[in-house]
């Protein structure tokens, strides 16, 4: 249950918003895109349990569709800054995980990117 002030936002439910959103559901059922997001969200986890194998750092990688996370034992925060020193946006969620929420037009180029990037990191800064 949320207490007032602890969850709030600027422009939801406006009526611009509302109407955005409509417009968007039909996109964002379409089949071909869905399964997109499946085949690309798994080739992300697929990575980035290939980098779990080098690094046990990584303690587990977990996601669904391009929603994809791996959790550190350690360094999680430190990662992220360094990830960004190196143009990837990624955040840090519960203290621990890497968060990764690409956009629905990602390339495998682009994840390949990133994974390659975040190998970079886990190698030079050996979270503590």
């Amino acid at each position: 249950m949320f207490a007032p002030g602890t969850h709030a936002h600027t422009f939801g439910g406006n009526p611009l918003v509302c109407a955005a959103a409509l417009a968007a559901l039909p996109l964002l059922s379409d089949a071909a895109l869905l399964a997109r997001v499946r085949e690309l969200g798994e080739y992300f986890k697929a990575q980035l349990l290939e980098l779990q194998r080098r690094f046990p750092v990584i303690v587990e990688v977990r996601g669904v569709g391009l929603m994809v996370g791996a959790q550190l034992s350690a360094g999680a925060p430190a990662v992220v800054e360094a990830l960004c020193r190196k143009g990837i946006l990624a955040n840090c969620a519960a203290g621990d995980t890497l968060r990764f929420l690409p956009p629905l037009v990602v390339q495998k180029s682009h994840i390949d990117e990133v994974v390659g990037a975040l190998e970079q990191c886990l190698s030079e800064e050996k979270p503590t």
